[in-house]
């Protein structure tokens, strides 16, 4: 007996020195730049660099450039005393291609610019005390504790957003897993924080905070400065007559799926052409602004835009400030622009198909000024701009009263000194707030036809009145699992895994260990608590759920051993057996 376990000693000895040489030779192919690198190079650092706390950290659209409320926030931070204090890190989408951004600031010490996906990205989501974003960060970010993740998100909503999309549930995943993670919310007004409980399904799960402050990029309409938004576009190539009134078509973007746009610019041209037939070009000139999606879509396609485009690098809000009539559509730039109490068209062909395929919170008989669905309507309104608006003033102000009723050019100040400064949580919302019991599932991808309908069964009797169910689904690229999902009660939040696990060299070979020999071979049961990679799971939960906390626990499916290891990880859950699924029925 004793010579057999030194035996098997000497052979998992053998192994593990096997798998380590298997791991290193895998982490030795993987290609400079890639997800995989970025993900362990994510991992070695959450491993060894602490958190700064005077360092923020700033990105737009995946920076697409110093725009929209991160930039009002960093803007307002520029003239104040302690600016010098903070190391403030802006994050672009190409440094080389965006070298004038960088130039802008380059007698600012303080200030550094670090390119999106890159390895020093890496170290900056790392070490930053104090996330900033409008959007979302990506899958492979994990908060790390003492980290202060803000979403100021990108506008009010007139298209539907989450999970009213009508596809909600296949496409939001990276969103709603990044929400999970968020410490606070800045939400302009009492719609959007309704939109933040209701629509992305945060009531009763969500357990940091929404201040309710107004739209931080709406100081700039305030504190616009004229000629220097004048040069910025001058800069950049748009031809621009300071003499001349401006008016700026900003339509939303159009398509199935956020990051592949409909990028047609005959629309544009056309636009551009009948606006020029119908105003006094001597008193009028009109510039276009493509949605920041559209626009990185349209440059890289190598489609050729005149100079009456206004690329997505510029503030939108600082663009309004200095704009005497907007034409837009279901684009949320029109809330914004209310403040300025200047005239707003609609230009809205597609009312009728868009309304089908995407869905609209309000009816256009909501809308604070005229709506053309043709060009022919369109050129008629133009050509009167104050007849056409005026019998709308009284609707007007009164959408600018629940709209931008915060916003008075001081919403900035007021989230740097409450979060960055005091860190002060006290007198915001929270969801967290429920007498329901929080039940978490994951489902697996269900192809066992068996298993499938059990499981159905389950969801029909599932009692809704007593618990709160979110169900974890595989990231898969599967039409008959999406239709699955799409028929889900709608009452479960149903939460697709985006991405996978960062770990380090050493955590990998921990893993792999773990995968080929669990903890239930009893040969292998010393050695298991010795690799047991307890971080990976413990930063895979935080990556999915963010600080979410669960009451009970299920994985249905029984295939993953790694999953199991996650749901250990979850302090305070209970983790029950798949025959335990009926105390959750009526």
């Amino acid at each position: 007996m004793f010579w057999e376990k030194i035996l098997k000693r000497i052979e998992l000895h053998k192994e593990v020195k096997s798998i380590r040489q298997e791991v290193r030779e895998e982490i030795g192919n993987i290609a400079p730049g890639s997800k995989d690198e970025l993900r362990l190079k994510y991992a070695e650092m959450y491993n060894s660099l602490p958190v700064n706390d005077r360092v923020i950290l700033y990105e737009s659209y995946a920076g697409r450039g110093l725009v929209c409320n991160p930039y009002g926030i960093f803007k307002r931070f520029t003239k104040r005393n302690d600016f010098e204090q903070y190391t403030h890190v802006w994050v672009l989408e190409d440094l080389d291609k965006q070298k004038d951004i960088v130039d802008r600031y380059s007698e600012y010490k303080n200030v550094v610019f670090v390119q999106r996906d890159t390895v020093e990205y890496c170290k900056y989501l790392v070490q930053a005390k104090f996330l900033i974003t409008n959007l979302s960060f990506p899958n492979y970010y994990t908060k790390k504790e003492g980290q202060i993740y803000i979403n100021t998100w990108h506008g009010i909503p007139l298209k539907t957003l989450g999970f009213d999309i009508p596809n909600g549930r296949i496409t939001g995943l990276n969103t709603i897993r990044n929400f999970l993670a968020v410490d606070v919310f800045l939400s302009p007004n009492r719609f959007m924080t309704d939109i933040f409980r209701n629509t992305f399904r945060l009531e009763g799960l969500f357990e940091g905070h929404i201040m309710e402050s107004g739209t931080a990029r709406n100081d700039n309409l305030f504190y616009g400065d004229r000629e220097e938004v004048l040069e910025k576009l001058k800069a950049e190539g748009v031809k621009i007559d300071p003499s001349k009134k401006i008016i700026m078509y900003a339509p939303t973007w159009k398509g199935e799926k956020y990051s592949d746009p409909d990028t047609s610019t005959d629309m544009y041209f056309e636009l551009i052409n009948k606006v020029e037939e119908s105003v006094d070009t001597n008193e009028y000139q009109i510039l276009v602004k493509p949605h920041q999606i559209v626009y990185k879509n349209i440059v890289d396609k190598g489609e050729v835009l005149t100079d009456k485009f206004i690329p997505a690098t510029i503030d939108a809000n600082e663009i309004l400030s200095i704009v005497d009539v907007l034409i837009s559509d279901y684009s949320s730039i029109y809330f914004d622009y209310l403040a300025t109490e200047k005239s707003i068209i609609f230009y809205i062909p597609d009312l009728e198909e868009y309304k089908e395929q995407r869905g609209l919170y309000f009816g256009v008989d909501k809308l604070p000024g005229p709506i053309a669905q043709s060009l022919e309507e369109l050129g008629s309104i133009m050509s009167d701009i104050p007849a056409a608006t005026e019998s709308l003033k009284e609707k007007y102000l009164t959408e600018k009263k629940w709209a931008c009723g915060n916003d008075d050019g001081s919403v900035s100040e007021r989230v740097i000194n409450k979060i960055i400064v005091n860190k002060d949580f006290t007198d915001m919302e929270s969801c967290d707030h429920t007498s329901k019991k929080k039940v978490l599932i994951y489902t697996g991808l269900l192809k066992n036809e068996k298993k499938k309908a059990a499981f159905d069964d389950f969801l029909n009797k599932f009692d809704f009145d007593k618990f709160d169910l979110t169900l974890i689904v595989p990231h898969k690229e599967d039409e008959e699992f999406f239709e699955w999902i799409r028929n889900v009660d709608k009452r479960a939040r149903v939460l697709r895994r985006t991405g996978t696990y960062a770990a380090d060299e050493r955590e990998k070979e921990c893993i792999e260990i773990i995968k080929r020999h669990g903890k239930d071979d009893p040969d292998y049961q010393n050695f298991y608590s010795r690799y047991y990679p307890k971080e990976v799971y413990e930063r895979e939960k935080v990556r999915i759920v963010g600080q979410t906390h669960f009451d009970y626990i299920i994985e249905y499916t029984k295939k993953s051993e790694f999953f199991k290891n996650v749901f250990k990880r979850f302090e305070g859950a209970k983790v029950l057996k798949v025959s335990d699924l009926n105390m959750f029925e009526k």
